[in-house]
């Protein structure tokens, strides 16, 4: 049987130099290092999901994380989270939104139409703790073309059964 380790890591530095007569710089930070051991539970992942995906112009994808069957792993095996950890998202190409579904949303997400548009460039990482967010019954988001045109993203979601 496979194994899985996983790390997910946010790191944020600004050093500042200032001006005299004040010396040497100051660095606000903030740096998130979760490093999650084979397993379920918390502290534990055991589950990825990962894709790049094409989109026309006003296609929404919908994951379902609970769905057995509908998403799989890289080593093929049927993706059915408990607690998700971990979600990065980044838009290759065009405008993206990030959001909750319409139904059986997410619960770190606001539910239906609220969330985070990305265009070409531009990442979403969400840390989501040590144990994770519950996916219960609400398991959903969707990523959806936001700027009536393709777009392209890369998605990692990062679990627990």
């Amino acid at each position: 049987m496979s194994s899985q380790t996983a790390r997910l890591q946010i790191s944020a530095v600004v050093s500042i130099v200032p001006d005299a007569p004040i010396s040497g710089s100051i660095g606000p930070s903030i740096s998130i290092d979760r490093q999650l051991t084979p397993g379920s539970g918390s502290g534990k992942a055991d589950q990825c999901y990962r894709v790049d995906a094409t989109m026309a112009s006003g296609e929404t994808d919908t994951y379902n994380l609970l769905a057995a069957g509908a998403l799989k792993t890289p080593l093929n095996e049927t993706v059915d989270l408990d607690e998700v950890k971990g979600i990065v998202v980044t838009c290759n190409t065009g405008s993206i939104k990030v959001c909750g579904s319409a139904s059986n949303s997410l619960t770190c997400f606001s539910g239906d139409g609220g969330g985070i548009v990305l265009t070409a460039g531009q990442s979403l990482a969400l840390d989501l703790g040590a144990g994770g967010t519950a996916v219960g019954t609400a398991g959903s988001f969707d990523v959806r073309e936001a700027a009536s045109a393709a777009a392209t993203y890369s998605l990692l979601v990062i679990g627990a059964t």
